[in-house]
């Protein structure tokens, strides 16, 4: 409603014991479409007062026996309302009724007789007025319950005499008595800690020359309470030493940014530098390093926390972890303090879900102070651990990298640290490796191969060549085994033993067996398009494939243009694979073979051996690992070795197949012993699919050299 509405429509209190007179105001009132409540006299006005409030009152001084300033104060005393429109009217003329009429809160003073006019217009006068005061009160109200919120105060800033004149908002949030006194520049400089009084004063100097103010620092207030308080001022420019500034306690916000520094700055679970600062505070630690000097970075892995995270749970693991923090932070025994360097020169960091990074002096002094310092550190975790009210214990691998011999940043110095515990962990639990260069190379060299990898499985550009196997019954070549390669970009063939170690470190195993059994499938099918007659391609298979739960679906799609009476696959894996879980690994192989695929033990002799399942498996044919045959025919160990594992096939009835026959002479062992097959460099080396054509046609004709692999 605008202020006009309002005054038009307002109830005026009309109080006079005049007939005549008041009858005169209440014309007029109405006349101007206001309403309009009537009082003779002092008591029938205050009983009106006291059931209700009218928008204005209308009243006469003279009320005899009693006075109408009787009425007005009950409306500014015991009412308590000071903004309520009063027009007082008096045929009194001195200036003592006309002084104490306003003193005691009337709105306007008017003589008697007033004409309905002007009694009409000074009344809407007061009526906007009022309404417009009210409007502002709550605005007022509304802001000051915003800056109380939003914990802000308001004040004014007299650059010519340095003085603050705090709004009592500004006063409640600085814990000041509400004071009409100003507050010195000074003043609220001196109640900065003494660390951040001078950046404060120069920050003040500068408002006082007239440059706006923005500033954040810790104040103590008058209730002697710490907080942070920001503050900004803007100059008025039609008074040039005057500004007008807004203070606003910022202590929650800065609190949560610290708390929120905090967090990205350390590990949430330790409590210990995050990684991305524990690096910055290692190159500083170089950036500070005394020439000559040397410094250690031990990366440090709990062995078996996986299977201990398994069996004991998540929150047992974390407090495990929790605890290493401490040890390594705070070593419990002086001679590993005295070893890891004081707090100031140490740096500890949890680098991975169950590696830490150790940065401390070289222990020098002795040629095995590495080795010591490595073992104290294996010492330290080794202490039992209480877990469910049980000590359990843990063994370490580390890895040592030396600053600067090993590496002149904290990321060098990080990388090469994880190639010495990685190969620590291969000689087993419990061991120490200090970083070498040969580890460098073959760090560099899984860099190099890894995208080259990845592309060749992702693009299925991966080459496969295949080894002929020779039949002893019939002197003909009708087999082969696909062996996959990986051509570099630079045109050279990698070694198998490094791409495919990389490939099952990367867990990339299923999808390069997927790409060579599709590759050897789809080839099979083009010989027998060709009419090659049945030439049978043995697929080798890893564990993570074998036990894939996609695998029988892939080999089905794969094999899918043979019928199963006719399937041209051998699928051949490591006893290694199945002696984990007999059981299934029995039905896996069952599921296989109903698809048409035969099955091969390959690498026999050199795994378990279980022979104990190994008669209940459906396999068709058994390999012999070419670790056999080098003494053949000629050492005695082999030979019997030999005999033996095809005396056993035999007895299961599987075909006998031997691999890395080499001389001739072992392919008449073989023969005579019974075998059936025989693959190696003394039959043909591996070779693309067009040289297997051309060798199965006629093999005098083929060149079977060795392929340069490097």
């Amino acid at each position: 409603m605008s202020t006009e509405s309002y005054a038009s429509s307002a109830l005026v209190l009309v109080v006079d014991d005049d007939d005549m007179g008041r009858a005169m105001c209440c014309t007029a009132l109405r006349g101007v479409g206001m309403d309009v409540v009537e009082a003779a006299s002092v008591d029938a006005a205050l009983a009106y007062l006291e059931r209700s409030l009218p928008d204005a009152v209308v009243l006469d001084v003279m009320l005899p026996p009693r006075s109408g300033f009787d009425v007005l104060q009950y409306i500014r005393g015991e009412r308590g309302n000071p903004y309520l429109p009063v027009l007082v009217l008096t045929a009194l003329h001195d200036g003592s009724s006309v002084s104490r009429a306003y003193d005691m809160g009337a709105s306007d003073f008017a003589s008697k007789p007033i004409h309905p006019l002007q009694l009409s217009q000074r009344l809407r006068f007061l009526l906007r007025n009022f309404e417009t005061q009210r409007r502002l009160n709550e605005s007022q109200a509304r802001l000051e319950l915003a800056q109380s919120t939003a914990r802000l105060g308001h004040f004014e800033f007299d650059s010519q005499t340095a003085e603050l004149l705090l709004h009592r908002t500004a006063e409640r949030l600085l814990g000041r008595k509400e004071q009409s006194s100003p507050v010195t520049m000074e003043e609220l400089i001196e109640r900065t800690p003494k660390e951040e009084r001078e950046r404060v004063r120069e920050a003040w100097r500068a408002a006082r020359s007239g440059e706006a103010l923005h500033l954040i620092h810790r104040l103590i207030g008058w209730d002697e309470r710490e907080r942070f308080v920001e503050c900004h001022t803007v100059a008025l420019p039609e008074r040039p030493s005057r500004a007008l500034g807004t203070i606003q306690d910022v202590t929650e916000r800065q609190q949560t940014r610290a708390q929120l520094t905090y967090l990205a700055q350390h590990d949430v679970l330790t409590g210990m530098l995050a990684r991305s600062t524990f690096v910055d505070r290692v190159n500083a630690a170089f950036a500070a390093l005394p020439a000559g000097s040397e410094l250690v970075l031990a990366l440090i892995d709990l062995d078996r926390f996986a299977a201990f995270n398994e069996a004991y749970g998540s929150a047992s693991g974390d407090e495990v972890l929790r605890n290493v923090a401490r040890r390594l932070e705070m070593p419990p025994r002086d001679e590993w303090r005295t070893l890891f360097g004081s707090p100031e020169r140490r740096l500890v960091t949890r680098i991975a879900a169950d590696q830490f990074a150790l940065l401390c002096p070289h222990p020098s002094g002795s040629p095995d102070s590495l080795a010591r310092l490595g073992r104290a550190i294996q010492q330290l975790v080794a202490q039992p651990f209480e877990v469910g009210k049980q000590p359990v214990f843990f063994t370490s691998s580390v890895g040592l990298a030396v600053y600067p011999g090993d590496g002149n940043d904290a990321d060098s110095l990080l990388l090469h640290a994880q190639a010495a515990v990685k190969e620590a962990k291969l000689l087993g639990p419990n061991q120490v490796r200090r970083f070498t260069a040969a580890l460098s190379a073959h760090g560099v060299l899984r860099r190099r191969l890894e995208p080259e990898l990845r592309a060749a499985i992702e693009q299925r550009t991966l080459e496969i060549h295949y080894q002929p196997k020779l039949e002893l019954s019939t002197g003909r070549c009708q087999s082969a085994e696909a062996l996959v390669r990986l051509r570099l970009r630079d045109g050279t063939l990698c070694p198998p033993l490094q791409f495919l170690s990389l490939c099952e470190e990367l867990g990339l195993m299923v999808q390069l067996d997927s790409v060579v059994l599709d590759a050897a499938c789809a080839q099979a099918q083009r010989w027998m398009d060709r009419d090659f007659g049945p030439i049978r391609i043995a697929v080798n298979l890893s564990h993570e494939s074998f036990w894939d739960p996609g695998l029988v679906d892939r080999v089905r799609a794969a094999v899918s243009f043979a019928p199963s009476n006719a399937c041209p696959i051998d699928l051949e894996l490591t006893e290694t694979i199945v002696v984990g879980d007999p059981g299934a690994a029995k039905q896996r192989l069952l599921d296989l073979r109903e698809l048409g695929a035969r099955i091969a033990l390959d690498d026999f002799g050199t795994g378990h051996s279980a022979l104990a399942h190994l008669r209940h498996l459906p396999l068709d044919t058994l390999k012999i690992d070419r670790a056999f045959m080098a003494g053949l025919p000629d050492e005695p160990s082999d030979v019997a070795i030999a005999r033996a594992i095809i005396a056993l096939a035999k007895s299961l009835k599987l075909e006998i197949v031997a691999e890395g026959v080499e001389q001739q002479a072992q392919v008449a062992f073989i023969r005579n012993e019974g075998g059936n097959c025989v693959q190696g460099y003394a039959i043909a080396r591996p070779m693309v699919a067009a040289d297997v054509e051309r060798f199965f046609i006629n093999p005098a004709k083929v060149a079977t050299g060795p392929i340069k692999i490097r």
